[in-house]
C-alpha cells in the first residue's frame, strides 16, 4: 500500500521510540528546510552576492589574515 507523504500510520502511536525518532527527524527535516531557505534568501540579495564574490577571490589570491586565538580576532574586529 502506497501512502501519501502526509499521512501517518496511526500504528506508530503504539510504539513510542519509533514515534519519537520520527517527530525528531521531522524536526531536523524542518530545520534543514529553514536554513535552506535562508542561504536562497543570502543568494538572491545582489549585493551579499557582491561581498560574497569579492571575499572569494580575495581568498584565492592569498588575501587572507590568520588569528592565533579568539582574543586576536577580537581586538582586530575592535580596531
Amino acid at each position: 500500500m502506497t501512502r501519501k507523504a502526509t499521512e501517518i500510520d496511526p500504528h506508530i502511536l503504539e510504539e513510542p521510540e519509533i514515534a519519537k525518532m520520527a517527530v525528531t527527524q521531522l524536526l531536523q527535516t524542518k530545520a534543514e528546510l529553514e536554513d535552506l531557505i535562508d542561504t536562497l534568501e543570502m543568494l538572491s540579495d545582489p549585493e551579499f552576492r557582491k561581498t560574497m564574490d569579492e571575499a572569494l577571490a580575495e581568498v584565492k589570491r592569498g588575501e587572507t589574515i590568520t588569528f592565533e586565538n579568539m582574543e586576536e580576532l577580537k581586538r582586530f574586529l575592535e580596531e
